[in-house]
């Protein structure tokens, strides 16, 4: 059977459609092969999208230990205000030793009293005593006095021969009497007047010790609280600016934020390391506002891992654009950083 030339045309065009196909789809997959974004011999690195909070950038960082703050977080402040105390490090042995000493001078100082006031007592008691001898010996001395003047009544009668001896005697009895009396007096008195003269000087050294004793418990009390001042200082603004807390090199802390600049920060798995590099262009939506976004840039990757039960994360750190002068403190965001192209051989 002999093919007709119609025949012979049509298959050959058939033919050459196909074969035509064939070479734009080859050409397509070898320009797709040899495009800038994906040459031979690199590898695109995916997105990445993480969690973290994004704060104010601390111009005048505050350093303190075991600060107590009396502002509110994010209160407005001035250089030079009191915005909270600070516990400073003290020698335990030191503040001991000091109200062992505070304890001690105390002590002594009350003892000294006490003797003070016991040698007081006593000496006023013998000053009472000795009054109460002054008034008998007075007494003493009128009677003394009265016996006198009878003795010398009687004797002028028995010389006149108008009294009898024996009425003589009894007067010369009464003299005698009244003088030993007041004799007797008079050397108790002069024995409580030594007694008194003892006690006044224990009453001096008594006295001296207390005012040592006073001196002492004075000083220690001073000493003691120097060092209780000591351990807690006023801590002032160091700027002008916002209170702030915010997560800066190694850990949180405290400061004064007195510009627009703010600071991202995320945790990146270990694993995704491959995919981050410093100057990284990034995107950050806030958690609460996802139409509030932020463009940023990688500025640190942690040297050190962190462990988490996940396992070891790194702490990345962006710089971020706040054209609007935003104030966020500790917000919650997600970050997504933009993919790039690894070449192979050079990491």
């Amino acid at each position: 059977m002999t093919t007709r030339p119609s025949t012979w045309f049509v298959l050959m065009a058939i033919c050459a459609v196909a074969l035509f196909g064939l070479g734009r789809a080859a050409l397509s997959i070898h320009k797709r092969a040899v495009s800038p974004d994906h040459l031979p011999g690199e590898d695109a690195e995916p997105s990445l999208n993480l969690a973290g909070t994004i704060g104010p950038a601390i111009t005048a960082p505050i350093v303190a230990h075991k600060l107590h703050l009396t502002v509110p977080i994010n209160s407005k402040v001035k250089k030079g205000d009191v915005i909270g105390t600070e516990v400073a490090v003290i020698d335990l042995t030191d503040l001991a030793r000091a109200r062992q000493e505070m304890e001690d001078a105390g002590w002594a100082e009350r003892q000294a009293a006490e003797a003070v006031r016991q040698v007081e007592e006593q000496l006023a008691s013998v000053e009472s005593q000795i009054g109460s001898m002054d008034r008998d010996e007075v007494q003493a001395g009128m009677a003394e006095l009265d016996a006198e003047r009878e003795f010398e009544r009687r004797g002028g009668l028995v010389r006149s021969g108008l009294l009898s001896r024996f009425e003589y005697d009894a007067s010369v009895i009464a003299r005698a009497s009244a003088e030993a009396a007041i004799d007797s007096l008079r050397s108790s008195v002069s024995e409580a007047s030594i007694d008194t003269d003892g006690l006044e000087g224990r009453a001096l050294e008594a006295k001296a010790e207390l005012r040592e004793a006073t001196v002492r418990r004075t000083a220690a009390a001073m000493i003691l609280q120097r060092m209780r001042a000591l351990e807690t200082k006023p801590i002032m603004a160091p700027a002008d600016g916002y209170l702030v807390v915010s997560a800066l090199g190694d850990g949180p802390g405290f400061g004064i934020a007195s510009d627009g600049q703010l600071f991202a920060y995320a945790m990146v798995r270990e694993a995704d390391l491959t995919k981050v590099r410093i100057g990284q262009e990034a995107s950050i939506a806030l958690d609460e506002q996802p139409a509030a976004t932020f463009e940023a840039q990688l500025i640190a990757i942690g040297d050190a891992p962190v462990d988490t039960p996940d396992g070891p994360v790194y702490r990345l750190s962006f710089a971020v654009e706040n054209q609007g002068n935003s104030w966020l403190t500790g917000v919650a965001m997600h970050v997504r950083l933009a993919g790039f192209t690894r070449v192979r051989g050079l990491d």
